[in-house]
């Protein structure tokens, strides 16, 4: 009797372990990755975002506890065009797994998955600043994008665990039907007021400004990745006094310090917004990011920003 309840309890104990060990364990590099990932995967996923919400992604520290979430990762997915290039080979060398070395099923390039804005013609030297060689990397900030990132996401999880199949695809239909609902009301509330032209601090927002039909006049970085000088910023005044521009936008990393003085002395209202998920308290879904984003451009609209 002790020995048959021994092994009844070996038994129970090893089922747990499977259970523990059922979810795929996935990595993001960005918080909008892991959003995407767990809204397809659900509870087959376990997901873990490297640069958390508060990040700019650009600038994010190769620690060893990430050295050691890339080493168990079973699935890499990263934001791609150069936005994680100052730290993310560093995590993939120190990690050493072979499951997510180049050209394997547990390393997935979401960029691939969408069209690129700004790609460099010609060739592309440091004296033009930090430029991006394949394309603006902030892609996700068009929700049409996200839908694309999603699909590709879950193609890759149907071949990496293919008894969930079903699971996630059922899944990414829920998650495409209710973006693209959402998608066209965005479209519509923006849609019912006139132009906004703005200053960005940085080329941010240019796939949101396709999409959302914003003007972005300039910015306030003199290049990609480099800070403004007096004579930018006097530059910058007036071109917004010319143009009658009210608005300065910054990401909700970017430094205010600069943008600040700008609104003040363009006498324009600075408008903080996030460039991710997880910025504020209430983004915590890919939804939630453009909500706030559309919520605070009708603001703009209306003069009540």
């Amino acid at each position: 009797m002790h020995r048959l309840m021994t092994a009844m309890a070996v038994c129970a104990l090893c089922l747990v372990g499977v259970q523990a060990q059922a979810a795929l364990r996935v990595v993001t590099t960005t918080p909008d990755l892991a959003a995407l990932t767990r809204a397809v995967g659900g509870s087959h996923v376990d997901v873990y975002a490297i640069a958390k919400g508060s990040q700019d992604p650009h600038y994010v520290a190769a620690k060893p506890s990430y050295v050691r979430k890339v080493n168990r990762a079973q699935l890499l997915i990263y934001n791609g065009l150069e936005l994680e290039v100052a730290w993310l080979p560093l995590l993939i060398q120190g990690a050493r797994n072979r499951a997510i070395t180049p050209g394997s099923a547990g390393l997935l390039d979401a960029s691939l998955a969408v069209e690129k804005l700004e790609v460099p013609e010609g060739g592309v030297d440091r004296s033009q600043g930090d430029i991006h060689p394949q394309g603006n990397p902030h892609y996700l900030l068009d929700p049409r994008n996200g839908a694309l990132v999603a699909g590709s996401v879950v193609e890759r999880l149907r071949q990496l665990d293919p008894q969930h199949a079903d699971d996630y695809d059922a899944a990414l239909a829920r998650f495409t039907s209710d973006l693209a609902q959402r998608t066209e009301e965005w479209e519509q509330r923006l849609s019912g007021a006139g132009p906004v032209s703005l200053i960005a601090f940085h080329r941010t927002w240019s796939y949101l400004a396709e999409w959302a039909g914003v003007h972005v006049a300039n910015y306030i970085e003199e290049k990609p990745g480099i800070p403004a000088g007096p004579r930018h910023l006097v530059r910058l005044v007036d071109q917004m006094q010319a143009e009658g521009i009210r608005t300065v936008v910054l990401a909700h990393y970017n430094p205010t310090r600069s943008g600040k003085s700008l609104a003040d002395r363009g006498k324009a209202d600075l408008l903080v917004l996030p460039a991710s998920v997880d910025a504020f308290d209430d983004v915590q879904e890919y939804v939630d990011l453009f909500e706030r984003i559309v919520s605070a451009l009708e603001a703009v609209r209306s003069g009540k920003p």
